[in-house]
């Protein structure tokens, strides 16, 4: 089966062309600005580069946010035009579950920057099963513990993994309770 994936969820442009479960081309750079005229160019780089033509893609899957409101636009327009125009299948996936997919060790916490005093995150187990919906959190900076915080102590309070996304502002520190690992979130 060979698979094109798309995010354009944030400012990273990332398209990966996998095959047989096996990720054989792979593009992530930061593109401020006009992500659109950089997508097209590189699916068909990829294809090139692996020998095959768009008509071989099996389906697409791509990233349906949350994050930038355009970028969600692009990534879906051109998955959604490739596909009708295949015939193929289109498979849409969280950015925040695609963030928890990088650590396969436990729980994951995926959190991304909302901006505005707010983050998008999501809950997921080793096997990408949702613990907590991805969700549009406020957080208030003033508090001792912002809300990622009192998530992590109350919902994954055994060996969690933590994949932050665009925290500018963030300091974290790791802590050890007994046989219990804690990440102490302190963000100022």
């Amino acid at each position: 089966m060979k698979y094109l994936f798309i995010d354009t969820c944030t400012s990273h442009l990332i398209v990966s062309l996998i095959i047989d479960g096996k990720i054989v081309s792979y593009f992530n750079e930061k593109i401020d600005k006009g992500m659109s005229n950089y997508i097209l160019p590189e699916i068909e780089k990829q294809l090139k580069d692996n020998n095959l033509e768009a008509s071989s893609i099996d389906a697409i899957f791509v990233s349906n946010g949350p994050g930038s409101f355009t970028g969600i636009r692009v990534g879906l327009t051109i998955s959604k035009v490739y596909a009708w125009s295949l015939n193929i299948k289109v498979i849409p996936i969280s950015s925040l579950e695609v963030l928890a997919s990088t650590n396969t060790n436990g729980n994951n916490l995926a959190i991304m920057d909302a901006r505005r005093g707010y983050v998008y995150l999501g809950g997921y187990d080793n096997d990408l099963n949702s613990l907590i919906t991805d969700s549009y959190v406020l957080y208030d900076k003033d508090k001792c513990f912002p809300i990622p915080a009192i998530i992590l102590f109350t919902i994954f309070m055994c060996s969690t993994s933590f994949i932050f996304s665009s925290f500018s502002i963030l300091f974290f520190s790791p802590s050890v309770i007994g046989s219990r690992s804690f990440l102490i979130l302190f963000i100022f």
